[in-house]
């Protein structure tokens, strides 16, 4: 359920039930997410589409996968269709952490990228990806990775939030 009160409970999708994907983490139960079709994706609803400022903050135990795409989306919701780029996501892409905001018109700011080390080496990391209105940041472990400037909201789109998946196609595993 969803704590916040807010109605936005989220659906669990996975080959294994609910309760055995859950796994003790830093605080309370975390997912294990198996990188093969694992994911939770909440409804569409207005108040998802965020605009901004916005804050992504996930505890993440990623795991390197071999001979698989290594892009693992931790939180999304992003849509491309129309030739439009809208929404929001925080994901690691080889291993390192980047937050992204679309919006629209294929405008784009996805920023990130080498973190002296790799994030996906199965160690618990708290990955933030922040857009203040002004620019995007990427923290790991509260330690900024980047900073890049940026100041176009994130466009709505009428997509799910998913957690652990973009769009059914690139699965986090952890």
């Amino acid at each position: 359920p969803d704590a916040s009160g807010h109605g936005n409970t989220g659906t669990w999708h996975g080959a294994r039930a609910l309760a055995d994907a859950l796994v003790p983490g830093v605080h309370g139960h975390a997912l294990d997410l198996d990188g093969e079709g694992d994911f939770l994706y909440v409804a569409p609803a207005a108040a998802l589409d965020l605009a901004g400022p916005f804050t992504i903050l996930a505890w993440i135990r990623a795991v390197r996968t071999e001979g698989r795409a290594r892009a693992y989306p931790i939180v999304d919701k992003y849509a491309f269709e129309d030739d439009e780029w809208t929404g929001y996501a925080g994901y690691l892409d080889g291993g390192q952490p980047y937050v992204g905001v679309y919006a629209g018109a294929r405008t784009a700011e996805e920023c990130g990228g080498p973190a002296g080390g790799t994030f996906d080496d199965g160690a618990w990391h708290l990955y933030a990806g922040v857009f203040d209105g002004a620019a995007l940041t990427v923290s790991v472990d509260a330690s900024t990775v980047t900073t890049c400037p940026w100041d176009a909201p994130a466009a709505p789109n009428g997509d799910f939030l998913e957690v652990g998946t973009r769009g059914g196609e690139l699965f986090f595993t952890g």
